[in-house]
């Protein structure tokens, strides 16, 4: 891997990174890909880079190829035997115990740091979302219900569709400067409102360090952002739980529908990049 690659990959991670405690772990990182390097480099403040195939800080794991497939791993890996403890332990299943051992001992899980790692290939949305379809399973009341028909008579949202409604309040906090050290643009115009500018996306890096950038709160968070209304985008800082109280009313009008066998959906995915349009489209289409 040459010097050049690694400056675009350091930078990548490096930019809006402070706040989440990778500052100074990225600089040991030699995202080679390789376990015998040709040579040696060192970060921008000259400190020679130890060669890794993956890193932890702060319990999130980042790979030598630019994703997070291993703390994925790890944590589909921890939530599934708690999961299983959960099912030995309690006898009851009940929706209220049920969703309140969810809520309490694997959501958080799930959740943790996700505005980093949350992922954008299928096989990994898959892994993840296979957890709450398999609890969600168990509950009573749910029986002959398919996942889709689980996710509405529980009022839960899909994990993919949780982790963007994150990105989308932690964006807007940005906007409202209620979050510090994270380093997004934002412009206003008297016709949009509030929009988030995305970092820009180097065609010419290598397909790895692409893929990580546009999964990047600054470029896949800012576009989550910008589909969102404009009274949302615009809702004045002081109002943070009317925020996500009109953020929830909004969603719920947006289905909710992750990949699943025999499920067959409109969009090209579940993310709200492609219900939304889809959504306006399909308006657009009874219109005429």
């Amino acid at each position: 891997m040459t010097a050049k690659i690694y400056k675009l990959t350091y930078r990548l991670f490096m930019s809006g990174q402070k706040e989440l405690g990778w500052s100074s772990t990225l600089r040991s990182l030699n995202v080679s890909g390789s376990d015998n390097p040709d040579q040696s480099y060192l970060s921008p403040d000259g400190t020679p880079i130890e060669n890794k195939q993956h890193l932890r800080d702060l319990g999130v794991q980042l790979s030598s190829d630019c994703t997070f497939s291993i703390h994925i791993d790890n944590v589909v890996t921890s939530v599934s035997k708690m999961l299983g403890w959960v099912l030995r332990t309690f006898r009851s299943r009940s929706k209220v115990v049920m969703m309140t051992c969810w809520s309490s001992l694997l959501q958080s899980r799930l959740d943790y740091c996700c505005q980093l790692w949350s992922p954008c290939d299928q096989a990994s949305i898959t892994k993840l979302e296979g957890l709450a379809k398999q609890f969600s399973s168990h509950i009573t009341g749910m029986e002959g219900l398919d996942y889709w028909e689980r996710l509405k008579a529980l009022q839960m949202y899909s994990q993919e569709r949780r982790r963007e409604r994150y990105l989308i309040i932690y964006i807007w906090k940005l906007a409202m400067g209620l979050v510090k050290g994270y380093k997004i643009e934002f412009s206003h115009s008297p016709r949009r409102g509030w929009s988030a500018i995305p970092k820009t996306i180097v065609q010419e890096t290598p397909s790895s360090v692409r893929k990580a950038r546009e999964g990047s709160l600054a470029v896949k968070g800012a576009a989550l952002f910008n589909i969102c209304p404009r009274g949302l985008r615009d809702m004045a800082s002081d109002h943070q739980d009317r925020f996500k109280q009109n953020l929830d009313s909004w969603l719920s009008e947006i289905p909710d529908q992750p990949t699943i066998p025999g499920c067959q959906r409109a969009a090209i995915s579940n993310s709200l990049l492609h219900q939304v349009p889809m959504m306006q489209k399909e308006f657009d289409k009874n219109l005429t």
